[in-house]
């Protein structure tokens, strides 16, 4: 929330390698939790 309100606020590229594993980290959560529920209504007989 820094970054809205202080103009100054800097993001360096250390944040950014700090994140990215975790940003990964969450797409591939919810891609396995997507996919699991889109294969549910498959097997629902859902489309």
């Amino acid at each position: 929330m820094q970054g809205i309100y202080n103009p100054h606020f800097v993001v360096t590229k250390e944040d950014i390698d700090v994140l990215i594993p975790k940003v990964e980290l969450l797409k591939d959560i919810t891609e396995r939790i997507c996919g699991e529920r889109i294969d549910s209504y498959g097997e629902m007989g859902i489309k």
